[in-house]
Parts: structure tokens; sequence; C-alpha cells
């Protein structure tokens, strides 16, 4: 019973020391990871397997299995981006941010959205949230933001349904997660899961719906 106790400790010790080691944006109440995820194994260490060939990510969706892949699988984008996730790997129960953190809901991206869209001088709100999260540079066409959020998004880009990457330097897209989809196999919660596109042109938070067989960035949120 002792030796359980321990081990337990050790455990729970490890992973707080994990939660705290991870650099956090504070906005407002909520605490944002400082980076975009880029782990290859779920939290009990199992591997998530990589996809690279379009075929590997349109059969990873069909067949149910978790994914990553880099974009255009290149590991270098890694550092910069952080890795893409298919639905599958986001919504297993083994969970794919570390210990203390999630995959934001919808609810965590409009407080956000709201956050980041008000002026804190006045509380009068106007629209900048994804000018405030984008970086300083590597937007192409003038896209460049502030930084304002300390999020300090890059255009990473996605990958669409069948396989292929676009968006290198106008977009990065962002997965958020039901309470109800953990965990859930099948494509009905994907539907259903809405993702957040920061984009070039665009000053706001873009809500987009059906993000179905897409890969996408995953932005952890402290608990």
């Amino acid at each position: 019973m002792r030796a359980y106790f321990f081990i337990f400790l050790f455990l729970f010790g490890s992973f707080s020391l994990i939660s705290q080691s991870i650099p956090t944006v504070r906005i407002y109440k909520q605490l944002w990871a400082e980076k975009n995820l880029s782990v290859s194994k779920f939290q009990n260490g199992d591997d998530i397997p990589e996809a690279k060939t379009k075929q590997e990510w349109i059969s990873a969706f069909e067949n149910k299995r978790p994914a990553w892949c880099s974009y255009r699988n290149s590991s270098k984008n890694d550092s910069v981006f952080g890795k893409i996730y298919n639905w599958y790997a986001i919504s297993d129960s083994r969970g794919i941010c570390p210990p203390g953190f999630l995959i934001p809901t919808p609810q965590d991206w409009y407080i956000l959205q709201y956050n980041l869209n008000m002026d804190t001088a006045t509380g009068n709100q106007f629209i900048a949230a994804a000018k405030r999260m984008k970086s300083k540079t590597g937007w192409f066409e003038n896209g460049n933001g502030t930084n304002y959020s300390g999020l300090n998004c890059k255009p990473g880009g996605i990958r669409l349904n069948d396989g292929s990457f676009t968006g290198y330097g106008r977009q990065i897209g962002y997965w958020s997660i039901l309470p109800e989809s953990i965990d859930t196999p099948t494509s009905t919660h994907a539907y259903r899961t809405p993702c957040y596109l920061v984009e070039f042109h665009a000053i706001d938070l873009i809500v987009s719906e059906d993000p179905e067989m897409n890969g996408f960035y995953v932005r952890c949120i402290r608990q």
C-alpha cells in the first residue's frame, strides 16, 4: 500500500512540475500556453501515429485513428508552428495536452475573442482579436499583427481533408472541442465542433464550422 502511495506521489509531483514548467500567457482570467502544442505521444506515453502521405492522412480519419503531421512534412516547422493534429488525436481520452492543460472549448475561444476585442481603457468593444493574436512578422501581404496578447500566432497553415497543405504565411487554424466529444470515435462531433482561424487579411477571429477531416493546431489552456 505504501509503495503505491509513493508511486502516486511521484507521478502527481511529476505532472505538477510539467504543468508548472510550461510557459503561459495570461489574458484576463485565462491562462493559455505560450506556444502551440508539439507532442507525438499521449499523456500515458502511447505514440500518436504520424501521417505523412495524403493517403495516410485520409486513411487515419476513415479508420478513426489519431494522427499528427508537420506542415509539409518538414520537422523544421515544428519548432516554429507546432504540430498539426486530426480530430481523433484531439478527441482521444488519453489526452494530448500536458497534465493540467486542456484543449479549449468553443466557450474558451469566445471568452478570448471577447476580451481581445475590448478596449481595456474604456471597456468598449471593437474588432481587433486576430490582429492582437498575430505575430509581428511572418504574415504575407502586410498581414502582421501586434502580438498584444502574447500568443504570438504564426501563419503555419492547415492540412485539408485530401491530405494537402495550404495557408502558409496566410493563416493558422486551431481546434476547439466540446466536452461531450472526448473519446467519441465518430465524425458526428467533428462536424459540430468549430475551429478558429487567424487569417492574414482579417483583424478578428474567424469561426469555421465542419472541420471534418482537416488538420489544425492546438493551443492548450490551463485548467
